[in-house]
C-alpha cells in the first residue's frame, strides 16, 4: 500500500518537477538583466573606463580560497587569479608578472588556461581587476570589438600626432 501511494505521488509530482525544470532552464539560459544591459555597452565606453585594454592568453589559473567560508572537506573559492601572457595592447601597458584577479561576485565565469581573451581591466594596487563579465570576452567572439579598438586608438594616435605636428614651428 505504501509503495502504491509513493508511486502515485511520484507520478503526480513528475509533471510539476519537469515544468519547474523547464522554467528554471529558461530563466538561467537568458543572461541577467545587468549583463544584458552591458552586452550592448559600446567598445569605446568600455575602453574609456579601463586602465588597460589588451588581448591576453591565460598562462596559469589559481583559486583564491576564502578561509572564513571554508569548512572541513569543503573549500570556498571567492575568486580566481590569472597569470597573463600579453598580446596586442590597445591601451595601457603590459605588465608581465602582474595577475588578473576576478572575484566570483563580479564575474562567475572561469577563464580557461591556454585560451585568449580581450580584456578591459582596471589597476587596483599591484593587480588587474574587472567589475563584470562584459569586460572579458573570448578572443574568438571579440573580433568585431578588436576592429573597433583598432579604429578608436588609431584615431587617437592620429589626433595626438596632428597636435604634435601643429605645435612644431
Amino acid at each position: 500500500m505504501i509503495k502504491r501511494i509513493w508511486l502515485l505521488l511520484c507520478l503526480l509530482c513528475m509533471p510539476l518537477a519537469s515544468g519547474a525544470a523547464d522554467e528554471a532552464e529558461a530563466r538561467f539560459a537568458e543572461p541577467p538583466a545587468a549583463d544584458r544591459a552591458i552586452e550592448g555597452a559600446s567598445t569605446e565606453r568600455l575602453a574609456s573606463q579601463a586602465d588597460a585594454v589588451a588581448r591576453v592568453k591565460i598562462a596559469h589559473v589559481n583559486s583564491v580560497i576564502n578561509p572564513a567560508m571554508s569548512r572541513p572537506g569543503m573549500l570556498a573559492i571567492e575568486a580566481f587569479s590569472y597569470q597573463l601572457l600579453w598580446g596586442r595592447v590597445w591601451k595601457g601597458e603590459s605588465r608581465p608578472g602582474v595577475e588578473l584577479w576576478i572575484s566570483l561576485n563580479d564575474c562567475p565565469q572561469k577563464l580557461e588556461k591556454g585560451e585568449e581573451y580581450l580584456v578591459f581591466v582596471q589597476q587596483q594596487g599591484a593587480q588587474w581587476t574587472l567589475s563584470g563579465c562584459q569586460q572579458v570576452i573570448p578572443a574568438a567572439d571579440a573580433e568585431p570589438r578588436m576592429v573597433q579598438l583598432d579604429r578608436i586608438f588609431k584615431t587617437s594616435a592620429e589626433q595626438i600626432a596632428g597636435l604634435v605636428e601643429t605645435a612644431s614651428p
